[in-house]
């Protein structure tokens, strides 16, 4: 699994190559590159550290604070060592770093001496740790690689004559990289750019993606840039950009990718971030099997193409049950025969389908009104994929769906990672969006399923942006003969108007379905969907009887389903 790489990194690295790219010339790749050994450097005197703090950046994410605080602890008990602080990167406006300043600069920081040493490394995956100027730089590109950077600091701190000292010299931990010797039709991946469409956003995410991936495969985070230009010299092209040998995803089936390789160009075509994630995947079998001759061409399908022996985890509360797009209420349901369940044996699929819903429920909460999911789960399947070992048979999922509450929880999408290590790495994961989370503009939880989606990490399910937009206007239903209001999609009773009715389980089902196969879910039957309007009450009504009744309407939202698990994906 793709290791995480910090936001800002991702960033500043992105932006240098999509400067970088354009040129004709490809730069001289050294020879040592991809080499397991270090560069030979002059090695400063031993440092002596006890002038020096402890500096991260001040908007640092989780794992880097961690790093850090390990750090900290770790030299707080030596000897010698309790004179040294652990402070943020803050600069007052207008202020610059003092460059005389003896510091530890840990991961990247506001410090200039931070961008030269992780501009120094090899390859993407290698640390280094050492001087630059007079701060002592530990510096890596991901979060996993600085941890071995600081265990590899820790190692070498020793005291002399009462003071505790950095014994390593400037040092370069170089990585194993699996692809480093890759070639794409006789010539090294390493003088290759990447090119996409200037008008394409999925081509360009999965260009920056695919990017970083290689940097992680081979050392070499390959150059970005659109079609605007002449075409480099070596080029992987993604999607119908503006050059010869172009393939356009348009000419694809649903849920196919292409892959073509001729002399200096790789041609590369998805209709999806999804999609782009298997021709990636694949990339790699080829690279390592060392495939990719001038003549290749492959189209194969990717995702599910049915839901047949499928096993489908759902993880959420009320939003998920409600509508009856799962049935079980508090409870764990190994053999759950809601909604889903019966659109997919509508379309021909014998799916397995489980629950883990309960009322209230937040993914992961230290609150004790609300029930935790995560820690929920923890409790009752102690035996997870990530603590090796026997893993519960639980966790074996191909589909996991996880809800989010209607609370805009800015833990969002650290949890959803945390889910994703407890379940096999090939379980496909998939973040439900409800229409309350749309409603209040839950900012947290709809950047995580973003962020998430972005890096080709999850599904985003819509169905909440489908029926509020549906409800105010913002989209008309094709070929519709009803209106459309709160009411045909929310239930009406005492101070709740904002649960999913049976019309909007069902919606959500055929999103799952959809999402997962890229089958039309047009012919799929919705005779078992209830009409009644138990959930409405004190004079509350709802036309959405009505709407399952019409053939137009139905018609009409089944195509607004695959309309918009397209888009958002």
């Amino acid at each position: 699994m793709m290791k995480r790489v910090w936001i800002f990194l991702t960033a500043l690295v992105l932006t240098f190559l999509l400067c970088a790219c354009g040129a004709q010339d490809v730069p001289e790749v050294p020879e040592d590159a991809g080499s397991t050994a270090a560069p030979e450097t002059e090695a400063p005197k031993n440092v002596i550290l006890s002038s020096f703090s402890l500096i991260r950046a001040e908007d640092a994410e989780a794992d880097l604070v961690r790093v850090a605080a390990n750090i900290y602890a770790d030299v707080s008990r030596r000897e010698g060592g309790a004179s040294i602080q652990l402070l943020d990167d803050f600069l007052m406006p207008g202020k610059s770093a003092d460059s005389s300043l003896p510091e530890i600069l840990i991961g990247v920081t506001n410090r200039p001496e931070s961008a030269e040493a992780l501009t120094a490394l090899p390859g993407y995956l290698d640390f280094s740790v050492g001087m630059v100027g007079q701060k002592l730089c530990i510096t890596a590109n991901t979060t996993a690689r600085l941890a071995d950077a600081a265990e590899y600091f820790l190692a070498n701190l020793t005291v002399e004559n009462g003071s505790l000292t950095y014994t390593g010299g400037n040092y370069v931990g170089r990585y194993d990289y699996p692809l480093a010797d890759a070639q794409i039709a006789g010539a090294s991946v390493a003088e290759f750019s990447l090119v996409y469409p200037a008008d394409d956003a999925i081509a360009r995410r999965a260009a920056e993606r695919m990017s970083i991936w290689f940097g992680e495969q081979t050392g070499y985070v390959l150059p970005l840039c659109d079609d605007g230009g002449a075409a480099p010299k070596y080029a992987i092209l993604l999607g119908a950009a503006a050059h010869d040998g172009v393939i356009d995803p348009k000419t694809l089936e649903k849920k196919t990718f292409r892959i073509r390789a001729e002399e200096g160009q790789l041609a590369l075509a998805a209709s999806s971030l999804s999609g782009y994630g298997a021709v990636q995947e694949r990339l790699g079998e080829l690279l390592e099997a060392n495939a990719l001759s001038a003549g290749f061409d492959e189209t194969a399908p990717h995702g599910f193409a049915n839901l047949d022996g499928v096993r489908v985890l759902f993880v959420g509360n009320s939003f998920t049950y409600y509508g009856r797009c799962t049935v079980n209420r508090n409870n764990i349901v190994n053999n759950d025969s809601g909604y889903f369940y019966q659109a997919a044996r509508a379309m021909g699929d014998e799916v397995k389908v489980s629950s883990f819903t309960f009322n209230g429920s937040i993914l992961r909460t230290d609150s004790t009104n609300r029930t935790s999911l995560y820690d929920l789960m923890l409790e009752k399947f102690p035996n997870h994929y990530g603590k090796g070992g026997e893993m519960d048979e639980f966790y074996n999922q191909d589909v996991v769906i996880l809800q989010q509450q209607n609370v805009d929880m800015a833990n969002t999408q650290s949890v959803i990672r945390l889910f994703m290590k407890l379940f096999p790495p090939e379980t496909q994961f998939c973040v439900f969006i409800h229409h309350s989370n749309v409603q209040r503009n839950q900012r947290n939880v709809l950047g995580a399923a973003e962020a998430l989606r972005d890096e080709g990490s999850v599904i985003y399910l819509p169905v909440g942006h489908l029926v509020y937009d549906v409800w105010t206007g913002k989209t008309a239903v094709p070929g519709a003969t009803l209106t459309y209001n709160q009411d045909s999609f929310c239930v009406n009773q005492d101070d709740d108007r904002h649960h999913p009715n049976y019309l909007t389980g069902y919606l959500t089902a055929l999103t799952v379905y959809h999402a997962l196969t890229g089958q039309s879910v047009q012919e799929c039957s919705h005779s078992f969907v209830a009409r009644t309007l138990e959930y409405y009450k004190n004079g509350a009504t709802s036309n959405y009887p009505a709407i399952l009744s019409s053939d137009a309407d139905m018609r009409g939202l089944k195509q607004l389903v695959e309309e918009y698990v397209d888009k958002y994906n």
